[in-house]
């Protein structure tokens, strides 16, 4: 599940090197959670305020607010280029229940860049809340609540054009949405959902598909409160796959109750 505009700021981090070493402010619960290696770059990468809510929150065994543990979540994966979730979690944790077809790790989890195709273990949560489940699929266009947005999946498709070609499986499925921030702070969907599909066989495809599209979400500035972010996720697929594709999922990656929601073309 690691995002693809991570590694242009971990290359960055690590030439400026100086900026990420010195001292975090975070306390050592936080550091503990997040790993010594990262705990530096993390904290001066974090605004004091949110030093200060992690600190005392974690300190005292309780939950962080929404806005900062998306702001740990992002300071975490552009430092070390994972995210947050696959580094603290434990053996066993993926399970498919939620998806609610079961899945496998079949070809697609081995394909490409890292991420491509992989199962993400939020995504996989079994307690996760399920907004629209897959055998009630929202046709598009639709609109739902996820992760303090509104996003109206606007399009779906099967992409046969120069950005498949460039793929590294080949083929490419174009998620298209409009999304609305109401999280009360400055937030960017592409670290707020995850995106993914399941494949005929079983395979599941998520997160991130290794081309640049034109508009893609992952290039777009955060938005504020109120503000708009309109753009493409994509996922790399073998052509056949992509081409039989007919639904897929949106689902919540840093909030507790990782909502899920899908959607059809049908």
């Amino acid at each position: 599940m690691v995002r693809r505009r991570v590694a242009s700021v971990v290359v960055a981090a690590a030439v400026v090197g100086s900026a990420c070493s010195g001292p975090s402010g975070l306390s050592p619960q936080v550091r503990s959670v997040i790993g010594e290696d990262a705990a530096d770059c993390v904290g001066a990468a974090l605004a004091p305020e949110t030093v200060e809510e992690l600190n005392a929150v974690f300190d005292d065994a309780g939950t962080p607010s929404l806005g900062a543990r998306r702001a740990l979540a992002r300071a975490y994966a552009d430092c070390t280029g994972e995210p947050l979730a696959e580094a603290t979690a434990e053996p066993g944790d993926v399970t498919p229940d939620a998806l609610g077809d079961g899945g496998s790790t079949g070809a697609g989890s081995t394909g490409g860049e890292p991420g491509v195709g992989s199962i993400g273990r939020d995504a996989l949560d079994p307690d996760a809340e399920v907004v629209a489940p897959r055998d009630a699929a929202l046709s598009l266009p639709a609109t739902v609540r996820l992760a303090g947005w509104d996003i109206t999946v606007t399009g779906a498709r099967n992409d046969r054009g120069d950005a498949a070609q460039r793929s590294s499986e080949g083929g490419l499925y174009v998620i298209t949405l409009r999304a609305v921030n109401r999280s009360g702070s400055t937030s960017d969907l592409f670290f707020d959902v995850d995106w993914g599909t399941i494949a005929a066989d079983g395979t599941i495809y998520e997160n991130t598909c290794g081309v640049a599209l034109d508009d893609d979400l992952a290039f777009v500035d955060a938005a504020p409160d109120g503000g708009t972010q309109v753009g493409s996720f994509c996922l790399t697929m073998p052509p056949s796959v992509a081409a039989d594709v007919t639904d897929f999922y949106l689902q919540e990656s840093l909030t507790p109750e990782q909502a899920i929601a899908w959607f059809t073309t049908n």
